[in-house]
């Protein structure tokens, strides 16, 4: 497997349809990341995708539906994230 794009610590990680996603995390000087990056295995190969429009380190992803994903922190709010063609990362979920 490809090294990522950015070397991270304390990061996010999910899988769909055989794509790994890594989500913020910190840097090697422990800067906070926004950065979101897709694996495919197909090519080998790490791609950037659609930042987080926050960046955060020690949360859950996981995938809300097909081309969405959820971050979610250590208290009680969500974020809804996608990494498709419509609208940005870090759109906040409705109560």
């Amino acid at each position: 497997m490809a090294p990522m794009l950015q070397a991270r610590t304390n990061l996010a990680l999910c899988a769909e349809r055989g794509r790994l996603f890594a989500a913020g995390g910190e840097d090697a000087h422990n800067h906070i990341l926004s950065s979101v990056e897709m694996y495919d295995p197909e090519s080998g190969t790490w791609t950037q995708v659609a930042d987080l429009k926050q960046a955060r380190r020690s949360f859950a992803l996981t995938i809300l539906r097909p081309g969405v994903l959820l971050a979610v922190r250590c208290w009680p709010v969500l974020f809804v994230c996608g990494w498709g063609t419509r609208g940005g990362m870090g759109r906040r979920a409705p109560a």
